[in-house]
């Protein structure tokens, strides 16, 4: 029906699979755009908060080698406050949960550190503030991430849990 219409999509594929990134991002992104997102990750300001944890989640997805280390340093200490906060809700708690189970995609060895360092974040946080649930829920997403921890986990983290009064 339409003669030129191969030859059209024959070019433009070859087009665009040239100028793809090799790691589906441009280099030196992550390390610019990280940085420029910490001061959005303030609880009190949610929304700029899962954005910006939203955008390091698609680094860490797009480029994992990039984003790993960048994000393990600067962004997982605030992510284990947030983690075991009552705080977080809703998108908030949806965002770091994709979050955490993306590090664990990205270098699979963290999900022996971050559990201990998450159930030690709870332990730290004051009864009124803490969320064993968020906190629970969380721990999840690393185990799904990395499922030969399953048992262990579940064990340890049960260990952990006191009875409120």
């Amino acid at each position: 029906m339409y003669p030129n219409t191969p030859a059209i999509t024959h070019s433009f594929s070859n087009h665009s699979r040239s100028h793809r990134y090799q790691s589906g991002l441009p280099a030196g992104l992550v390390a610019t755009i990280i940085p420029q997102l910490l001061p959005y990750f303030a609880i009190e300001e949610l929304s700029h908060f899962t954005n910006s944890l939203t955008i390091i989640t698609l680094m860490l997805q797009m480029a994992p080698r990039d984003a790993y280390q960048i994000a393990e340093a600067e962004i997982l200490p605030i992510i284990y406050r947030c983690a075991v906060s009552h705080l977080p809700t809703g998108l908030l708690l949806d965002s770091v949960v994709e979050f955490l189970g993306s590090l664990v995609a990205a270098d699979p060895p963290i999900a022996n550190r971050l559990i201990p360092g998450l159930t030690a974040s709870l332990e730290k946080t004051t009864p009124n503030s803490a969320s064993p649930l968020n906190a629970s829920r969380c721990i999840g997403a690393v185990v799904r991430s990395e499922m030969g921890l399953a048992a262990a986990t579940v064990n340890d983290f049960a260990k952990s849990l006191k009875v409120i009064s």
